[in-house]
C-alpha cells in the first residue's frame, strides 16, 4: 500500500513530502506570499493523495499559514510572507 506523509521542517521551512517512509520533494513554503501560490500547491497534491493526506496537508496549511487571518479575510486577498509566517510556525515548535 502507499502512503503519503507530510511533515514540518523547521530547519529548511519546508512541508516535506514522504512516500512511503521516503523523501519525494518538500513544498518551500518561504515561495509561498499569496493566495494564488497556495492553491496552485493545494490542487496539485490533492490529484496526488488519499483524502486522508490531502487533509494532513491542508491542516499543516492551516496551522501555518491561518490562512483566514494573514492570507485572505471576507474574500479579500492580504499581502503576506511565508517566509514569516513559517519562521513564526517554527518558533512555536
Amino acid at each position: 500500500m502507499i502512503t503519503q506523509e507530510f511533515k514540518f521542517n523547521s530547519d529548511k521551512l519546508t512541508i516535506d513530502c514522504f512516500f512511503n517512509g521516503h523523501t519525494n520533494g518538500d513544498i518551500d513554503l518561504e515561495q509561498i506570499n499569496s493566495c494564488a501560490e497556495m492553491l496552485d500547491w493545494i490542487f496539485h497534491m490533492h490529484q496526488k493523495t488519499s483524502p486522508q493526506e490531502f487533509y494532513m496537508l491542508l491542516d499543516l496549511f492551516g496551522k501555518i499559514f491561518h490562512p483566514q487571518e494573514n492570507c485572505c479575510s471576507w474574500g479579500e486577498e492580504k499581502k503576506f510572507s511565508g517566509s514569516d509566517l513559517a519562521k513564526k510556525f517554527a518558533r512555536k515548535q
